[in-house]
């Protein structure tokens, strides 16, 4: 059996995912992007971990630093041959969210100004399109560690960057 891969954790992140015993973590400044890596899949994949509200303020109110500036964040994991946007939510709660969010906004009077439930969607397909990057939804932090891992391991088993060329 092979030996876990030590998984390499951005010293920005506030909040750790907690992996299972055996699992060795180091806390590093990963300046490329993501939150999480291994030091043979750094600079090849990587994995950014966003709560569902980050994720929700990320398509909305922060948009421009997520995803239209040259330097965003969008466009930092698109370097990568394989980045993951894992989300601790679900789809489902995270629409219906904005649904809520934005029925809010314009119900009040005077109507304020609102994030559509659509914008969800199209930057969604964003990401993917323009970016090459896939969102995963996990549940919740447990099953962002799970997804992680699982990837990780998955890489490490199988001998991902084959080659980096």
């Amino acid at each position: 059996m092979r030996e876990l891969p030590t998984i390499l954790i951005d010293s920005r992140e506030k909040y750790p995912l907690r992996f299972p015993p055996g699992v060795v973590t180091q806390t590093i400044e990963m300046r490329e992007g993501g939150d999480y890596t291994t030091p043979a899949l750094r600079g090849f994949a990587t994995w950014e971990r966003k709560e569902e509200v980050e994720i929700r303020d990320c398509m909305s109110n922060k948009r421009a630093m997520f995803i239209e500036k040259p330097t965003s964040q969008a466009a930092r994991l698109s370097q990568f041959k394989y980045a993951v946007i894992v989300v601790a939510g679900t789809f489902e709660h995270c629409f219906s969210e904005c649904e809520r969010e934005y029925a809010l906004r314009r119900d009040h009077n005077p109507p304020l100004r609102g994030f559509h439930p659509n914008s969800f969607l199209a930057t969604i397909k964003t990401l993917h399109e323009r970016f090459g990057l896939q969102i995963e939804w996990a549940g919740d932090s447990h099953g962002v560690a799970q997804f992680v891992l699982e990837q990780i391991c998955w890489c490490h088993l199988v001998g991902i960057p084959y080659d980096r060329g």
